[in-house]
């Protein structure tokens, strides 16, 4: 017995079990590291405390008695009585504007000026003059002619380079304009875009889609921008996600579902109608043959109905087509009929009709 005793207690009394006194080199690596880091820290406030005392010395403080000529943050509740100070005027560099629905034809004109400013601001610099109210609100460094005179360059990897100016506009630009109006083909546009990419090792890139957010109005998010860098889309491309993107989504499911059943009965019009207007076979599977791989949206069934509320009994008794039957049995009958109000007979009328059912 005594000597299950004292197993037990040096098993569980673990103040008086031996430690050992080996330390492995990790271990005596970090305490020398610590202990390093710690005598530097102390030597350095040492060092700061004494200067601070060297440099400033006590009589040279004198303590305020008041308010005057100190500078203070804040108010005391009247922040609307105190006259405005050049200080507090501020004026963001982005309106974001929430009742205008963003149009893709709209935001394509809007990235081909974007990118017509920044080269023309990057040009006009590399020439030493000083453009006119460029990047304070929205402004062109070029008059609103020169949109249709000059011409986006790329570069053999397909960023963005230059303006070429066979007519000479940047040379004499005209006043800053605030209307932008581009009068090129959309076509034209979009075949320009569709070959031009994103460089986000230029600074020129980060200029393009600031001036852009300024034009269209719309906070490009950063989970559109990180698509594009890594997967190297095209200007194109980046419209495409982004006019997605600003879209209000879909807040109920029935909602979802509506939209993709439509998306799917849609596309199998355009298929259908595609296919009556090639009716040689040959002609069909080579259009088939080059048209790119896409993927079909496929409708949900044919026995599948979406609705946008919960189905009620009524709703059941209206497509079977009984439902006019009841409803005229419970207006004979004085009964309420269910989804209206007050249409049961009241009082002296009420009386009139049980007599004429009785």
């Amino acid at each position: 017995m005594a000597t299950s005793r004292r197993a037990f207690q040096s098993l569980y009394d673990l103040s008086r079990v031996p430690t050992s006194r080996y330390i492995c080199r990790t271990c005596r690596d970090r305490l020398q590291f610590n202990a390093k880091q710690t005598r530097g820290i102390s030597s350095t406030t040492k060092a700061t405390t004494s200067s601070d005392t060297d440099t400033v010395p006590v009589q040279s403080y004198v303590e305020a008695q008041t308010w005057d000529g100190l500078e203070h943050v804040g108010h005391r509740g009247h922040w609307k009585d105190i006259p405005a100070k050049p200080q507090d005027q501020f004026e963001p560099w982005l309106l974001k504007d929430d009742t205008a629905t963003p149009d893709r034809t709209n935001l394509l004109a809007s990235l081909y000026i974007a990118v017509v400013d920044c080269l023309a601001y990057k040009e006009i610099i590399q020439q030493g003059r000083k453009p006119k109210s460029f990047l304070v609100r929205g402004l062109s460094p070029i008059g609103a002619d020169a949109y249709n005179a000059v011409k986006i360059v790329l570069s053999p990897t397909g960023t963005l380079s230059h303006l070429e100016d066979p007519t000479g506009v940047l040379q004499n630009p005209g006043p800053p304009a605030e209307d932008k109006s581009v009068e090129l083909p959309l076509s034209d546009i979009m075949e320009l875009l569709s070959k031009a990419r994103f460089d986000f090792n230029d600074p020129i890139t980060l200029s393009v889609v600031k001036q852009y957010s300024r034009i269209s109005s719309i906070p490009i998010p950063d989970p559109v921008l990180n698509t594009v860098m890594r997967t190297n889309k095209s200007l194109l491309d980046f419209v495409n996600l982004l006019d997605t993107a600003s879209k209000p989504k879909p807040q109920k499911t029935a909602d979802i579902l509506i939209a993709k059943q439509l998306k799917a009965l849609r596309w199998t019009a355009k298929a259908e109608d595609e296919s009556q207007a090639l009716p040689d076979p040959e002609s069909k599977s080579e259009v088939e043959n080059t048209k790119p791989k896409r993927k079909v949206p496929q409708p949900l069934g044919p026995n599948v109905m979406v609705l946008s509320r919960r189905e009620t009994p009524v709703d059941k008794e209206k497509e079977i087509g009984r439902w006019k039957v009841i409803e005229r049995e419970l207006r004979a009958k004085g009964l309420p009929v269910l989804g209206h109000k007050n249409l049961a007979p009241q009082r002296e009328g009420w009386e009139q009709t049980v007599n004429n059912t009785s």
